[in-house]
C-alpha cells in the first residue's frame, strides 16, 4: 500500500495538471474568439462609415464639369445607389447582436445586404472607368478638384484596408473555430460563423479590380 501511494499521488497530480492546462487553454481560445468577434464588428462599423463617405465623394466627383454628361449621370447614380439604410447590416450573418436589425439573418435582409455590396462594386467600376488617366491629369491641374480627387483616393484606400482587415479577422476566427477541441467544447458559444465582406473595392484605372 505504501509503495502505491506515491504512484497514485503522481497520477493525481498529472490529472489535475492536465485538467488545469486544458481549462487554461480553453479560456485562452474562448477569450481570443471573443476578441476576434469584436474586432470583426468594429472593423465592419468602420467599413460601413467609410463606404458612406466614399459614396459622398463619388457624388461630388460627378459634378466635375469636364466629365461627359452621360458619365457624370452614371457616377451620380452609382453613388446614390450606395446610400445604406442605417438598420441594414453590412453582412447578414447574425454576428452583431447589438440590435435586432443588425442581428437579422432572414432571406430578405441577406438579399438587401448583397444588393448593397453589389452597388458598391458598381460604384468602384464606374469610378474606375470615369476617372481615367486623362481625366485624372485634368483634375490634378485644378487645385479644387485635385483636393476632391485626393480625398476620394484616400477614402477608397481606407475602404480597401478596412475590408482587408475585416476579412483577415474572419479568416482567423474560422481557423480557430475549425479546431476539434473548440468544436467539442463549444467554446464559441452560440455565436454564428462570421462572413467575409466581398465586393470590388478598386477605384483606380490601373488597379486589379475584384
Amino acid at each position: 500500500m505504501t509503495v502505491n501511494n506515491p504512484l497514485m499521488l503522481l497520477i493525481a497530480i498529472l490529472i489535475v495538471g492536465c485538467l488545469a492546462f486544458v481549462i487554461r487553454q480553453s479560456a485562452i481560445l474562448a477569450t481570443r474568439l471573443d476578441r476576434l468577434h469584436w474586432r470583426i464588428l468594429t472593423t465592419r462599423d468602420s467599413l460601413a462609415l467609410l463606404l458612406d463617405e466614399r459614396a459622398r465623394y463619388g457624388q461630388r466627383i460627378a459634378e466635375y464639369p469636364d466629365l461627359p454628361s452621360a458619365v457624370s449621370a452614371e457616377v451620380s447614380s452609382a453613388a446614390c445607389a450606395c446610400v445604406r439604410r442605417e438598420d441594414l447590416p453590412l453582412v447578414a450573418d447574425g454576428l452583431d447582436r447589438r440590435s435586432a436589425e443588425a442581428a437579422a439573418t432572414d432571406e430578405e435582409t441577406r438579399t438587401q445586404s448583397l444588393a448593397y455590396l453589389e452597388a458598391q462594386s458598381a460604384l468602384s467600376r464606374v469610378l474606375r472607368s470615369a476617372i481615367n488617366t486623362e481625366v485624372r491629369e485634368k483634375m490634378e491641374s485644378d487645385p479644387y478638384w485635385s483636393r476632391e480627387l485626393h480625398q476620394l483616393d484616400q477614402v477608397s484606400y481606407k475602404v480597401q484596408l478596412a475590408r482587408s482587415m475585416h476579412n483577415l479577422y474572419v479568416s482567423q476566427t474560422r481557423k480557430i473555430r475549425e479546431r476539434t477541441w473548440v468544436r467539442l467544447a463549444h467554446l464559441a458559444g452560440h455565436a454564428p460563423y462570421a462572413v467575409s465582406v466581398d465586393f470590388d473595392d478598386d477605384t483606380l484605372e490601373d488597379g486589379f479590380g475584384y
